[in-house]
């Protein structure tokens, strides 16, 4: 008699998925669903999957914020083993603007070459119309175009995950001092002038 033994050195293939595409993102702006697809030979894989190391149910919603590790390991009948991991940030939450210099509401006597402030750590990028700056670690400055008299901006700032926030911004620069007229009975009074009596 002849017995024919079949080796088996291929571990088992996994795969994350979401949305019906592989999934590789590591910043997601909304709710996700990772589905786990273990393939191999042997029809009796076993797999074990994990999020943040508290077993996970393939296809279930993933809502909270913050970073997660989706972790699964498969195993066959002939001991070959696989394990993969991928760790990603889910971010719902728009960025905001924390500060300003000028300060948002301020008067100043010169023009600023250019706005500053500071926006979330996540964030990545400052719009003005056209205008786009970058951040850095949380600082960004950005060229607001001001001139003399009220100066209203409309602001957003972007962050990873593509959320936007928004803001309105407004300063008032008088470069130039108000003329000020010294009158009595609706008659300027000249510099230097003397009087012997109350005015």
């Amino acid at each position: 008699a002849q017995v024919s033994l079949l080796g088996d050195r291929t571990p088992p293939s996994i795969e994350f998925r979401e949305s019906g595409a592989s999934f590789t993102a590591a910043v997601a702006g909304r709710t996700l669903a990772p589905f786990v697809r273990v393939e191999d030979a042997d029809p009796s894989v076993q797999s074990t999957v994990t999020l943040d190391g508290s077993p996970f149910t393939s296809g279930s919603e993933v809502g909270a914020e913050g970073e997660h590790l989706l972790r699964a390991t498969a195993i066959d009948c002939a001991g070959n083993q696989s394990t993969k991991e991928h760790t990603f940030t889910v971010d719902l939450t728009p960025p905001r603007f924390l500060t300003f210099e000028p300060p948002n509401g301020a008067r100043v006597t010169d023009v600023p070459l250019a706005l500053r402030g500071t926006v979330d750590a996540d964030a990545v990028e400052v719009r003005l119309g056209s205008t786009t700056a970058p951040v850095a670690n949380g600082a960004f400055s950005i060229d607001a175009a001001f001139g003399d008299g009220i100066n209203t901006r409309v602001l957003e700032v972007v962050d990873r995950a593509g959320h936007i926030g928004r803001t309105t911004y407004t300063l008032g620069v008088r470069t130039t001092q108000p003329l000020v007229d010294i009158v009595e009975n609706d008659e300027p009074i000249t510099d230097g002038t003397l009087f012997n009596r109350a005015v």
